[in-house]
């Protein structure tokens, strides 16, 4: 069922891409026989493709962030691309974060009532419903107002990538390693526990912008139960929340074990979460001198922490890798002004704190050795 799911999104993905491309060629080719008018017209066609995507975006983030507050969730933060806006003392601040295999994200705050299936499931699909909404819109008005050519082109491509992300995020799947819209309302509305994870999640991530460390959360936010179903990602990345917890203890062993166990276990970890794990046992081995790294260090964990150069944690890695493995003094001061010049943007400064207790333990490991 599921490959043939991923047929179906692949045909979708490239009958798009054709429309898209094929609508693109023409205009290229007409700005060719046009002139330098028509090229005009070429580059307004650019500009109708850029506002029409990033608009879609917004119009998506914003359904999650309308039926969740109809619901009653709460704002916590609201992302498009790198820009973030984030709740935290009461106040809204603008902060610079940016999550590789995503163009947006709104999270929120759990209703301090009992959640029901139907608020979980509209606040994953309140996306892909402002979406649909938004396509109808589009074609209506492409039909009723003046052809004007950057207007039409507009309206048209808007409908088209509107339809585009429903079909994205609405059909079920792990989209750059991340489970997209259709999968969590999927898994949620079947799985009581994955529900339950999914909320102890979005509190730890309320937390957080409120400055507290994963140490000083409740335990029972990172305890799953007995018997979990652990192929569902929901408490797969609770598991890996817990495991990250581990590292405000100060014991690199017992985060390199619990690191070790995640990834050689059958869970279901989406790839992002692994990714990150991968850095983290990294780093272990490398402050532990318990195991080697180069079978860790792949090309596509290379590619993957060049994609995540401005994550903490990455950078925390690709600091003591330079330091621990290679020795290479110049290369960790550069990373580390890197890290300094993101830290003040960065929307969890605990998070920043914490990192950089991490990478002066490298430094304070390397001189020793010298």
């Amino acid at each position: 069922m599921k490959k043939a799911i991923k047929i179906v999104f692949k045909v979708l993905l490239y009958t798009m891409a054709i429309i898209v491309g094929g609508y693109y060629g023409l205009a290229f080719i007409g700005a060719l026989m046009n002139g330098i008018e028509g090229v005009a017209y070429f580059f307004d066609f650019l500009l109708a493709i850029f506002l029409a995507y990033n608009i879609n975006v917004i119009v998506h983030e914003s359904g999650h962030l309308v039926f969740g507050l109809f619901t009653g969730y709460r704002f916590c933060s609201f992302r498009i691309w790198s820009f973030m806006l984030i709740k935290q003392d009461g106040k809204l601040n603008l902060r610079r974060f940016k999550l590789m295999g995503t163009g947006g994200q709104c999270l929120m705050i759990p209703p301090e009532h009992e959640e029901t299936k139907a608020s979980v499931i509209l606040y994953n699909l309140g996306g892909i419903i402002f979406n649909l909404i938004f396509a109808i819109l589009c074609f209506a008005l492409n039909n009723i107002l003046p052809k004007v050519y950057i207007l039409s082109t507009f309206l048209w491509m808007s409908a088209v990538l509107s339809i585009f992300m429903l079909l994205t995020n609405g059909i079920p799947l792990n989209v750059g390693g991340i489970a997209n819209d259709g999968m969590n309302a999927l898994q949620l509305s079947k799985n009581h526990e994955a529900a339950s994870s999914f909320k102890k999640q979005l509190l730890i991530n309320a937390a957080q912008t409120e400055g507290l460390r994963l140490s000083e959360m409740p335990d029972e936010w990172f305890t799953l139960p007995d018997g979990a179903d652990m192929h569902n990602t929901h408490n797969a990345a609770l598991a890996v929340c817990a495991a990250g917890r581990l590292f405000d203890s100060g014991d690199s062993k017992a985060v390199e074990e619990a690191t070790e166990a995640l990834l050689n276990s059958d869970y279901n970890i989406v790839g992002l979460h692994r990714s990150l794990l991968t850095c983290d046992l990294v780093y272990c081995r490398l402050i532990n001198d318990s195991g080697e790294v180069e079978g860790l260090l792949t090309p596509e964990l290379a590619k993957f922490m060049s994609a995540m150069k401005n994550y903490p944690s990455v950078i925390r890695t690709e600091y003591t890798i330079a330091l621990l493995k290679n020795s290479d003094v110049a290369r960790s001061e550069k990373i580390l002004a890197q890290y300094e010049k993101i830290a003040h943007k960065f929307p969890y400064q605990q998070e920043i704190e914490s990192e950089r207790a991490l990478m002066s333990k490298a430094l304070e490991k390397f001189k020793s050795e010298q």
